[in-house]
């Protein structure tokens, strides 16, 4: 039985893969190197497996800017505090814990990397709509059909395949393809 299930699960995923706009992949690139090589921060923020997969990204990005360029990456995870998570939950709601966190931090020339498996994530959105109105780059990563999120977004990489696990091994990848075209 589990033959047939890795079998369908990595023939499902190629052929999703296939789909995805590799022209919004190159530009996603562009921006955050054009961000980065003009020291600027790229932030970004999701919730549950898409957290883990900002962390993962900037614990590669950060890293990898150094040791291969020497140059510094300044990349921000808005999910790395917990504290401030859940301060912020306690005493606004959870619907504001990137909003209240992008406030103080957000300059003009940034980048915001927004990932959301459905692309409707409230938290998500209302900070993407902040950065909007700042007039900063935002970069969505988004499954399943995209959701708000995808037409709030300057360049939206968008996995449509409505399977949250494929969604976030995609989102991986990205961060991969990120790191081996920059450094």
């Amino acid at each position: 039985m589990s033959h047939k299930i890795i079998k369908n699960y990595i023939s499902t995923y190629l052929e999703t893969f296939k789909k995805v706009d590799n022209e919004a992949i190159n530009n996603a690139i562009s921006a955050i190197s054009k961000a980065w090589l003009a020291e600027k921060k790229i932030i970004a923020f999701g919730n549950g497996g898409s957290a883990l997969n900002v962390q993962h990204f900037m614990n590669d990005w950060v890293k990898s800017a150094h040791m291969s360029k020497n140059i510094p990456f300044f990349g921000v995870s808005l999910v790395d505090n917990i504290g401030l998570m859940t301060a912020y939950s306690n005493d606004c709601s959870y619907k504001d814990v990137f909003l209240m966190q992008l406030k103080p931090i957000l300059a003009q020339g940034d980048v915001v990397i927004a990932v959301s498996g459905s692309g409707n994530s409230p938290n998500v959105i209302q900070a993407v709509e902040f950065a909007n109105d700042k007039n900063n780059v935002v970069i969505s990563l988004t499954g399943f059909d995209g959701g708000a999120l995808i037409q709030k977004s300057d360049i939206a990489v968008h996995f449509p395949r409505n399977d949250m696990q494929m969604t976030e091994d995609f989102h991986l990848q990205f961060g991969h393809i990120v790191m081996k075209a920059l450094f």
